[in-house]
């Protein structure tokens, strides 16, 4: 090992040392369990709010060595730390497929698309290879469409209409699509796709997908 090798990993050891004190420090045992009882269940949670996460991170230079180091640590706290100190731009689709498939819960899922694949390089490309990966990765494309529909055309948003109306529509994805869609009906250039979208999804079978498009419309 060389001599930067080792400066960098006792770089990378000490800021895990003081991230983990300040997810200590901040820690909330009644926030955990409400989310326990609300079945936002981690095994290892703080309860420390994403603001006060937010702000941890931000003491702290973006770092792919580090993130890693902090998803392995295992906890709620850590793990969305490691989501908000993963640089972007280095992020290839095909690891973000493979980080979107270890996510353990909708709410890191939604950190995940906000924070981290909606300003990939390739967003594009990873919303539309994402449905392919069942109802996980479906609501994991709404999420990441919304935050990043600015950069998205309307035919892949029209594809990906097409896959949620074909899918066996969950109570999660079915919210994240409203969200997305209603998001794109604001726009008034979106206008042609958003109404693509709804007769899409009003000629599904999936009783979701009508009640979203009678929502939409």
């Amino acid at each position: 090992m060389s001599k930067q090798q080792s400066q960098d990993n006792e770089r990378v050891t000490d800021n895990i040392r003081k991230i983990k004190r300040l997810i200590a420090a901040s820690m909330d045992g009644v926030t955990a369990e409400k989310m326990r009882r609300s079945g936002i269940d981690y095994a290892k949670n703080f309860g420390v709010a994403l603001p006060r996460l937010r702000e941890i991170a931000a003491m702290f230079a973006p770092d792919t060595n580090l993130a890693t180091a902090l998803w392995n640590a295992g906890s709620r706290e850590t793990m969305i730390a490691a989501l908000l100190l993963t640089p972007p731009d280095s992020l290839t689709v095909g690891e973000a497929e493979r980080l979107a498939e270890q996510l353990p819960t909708n709410e890191m899922a939604e950190i995940a698309a906000a924070e981290l694949f909606a300003k990939m390089p390739n967003t594009a490309e990873f919303v539309e290879r994402m449905p392919r990966k069942g109802a996980k990765g479906l609501f994991v494309a709404c999420c990441t469409a919304t935050h990043a529909a600015d950069r998205l055309d309307d035919a892949l948003l029209e594809r990906l209409a097409q896959e949620i109306g074909k899918s066996d529509l969950d109570l999660a994805t079915a919210s994240a699509a409203s969200t997305l869609f209603t998001r794109l009906g604001e726009t008034p250039t979106r206008q042609n796709c958003v109404a693509h979208a709804i007769e899409t999804l009003r000629q599904s079978p999936n009783a979701l997908c009508q009640r979203i498009a009678e929502w939409l419309s």
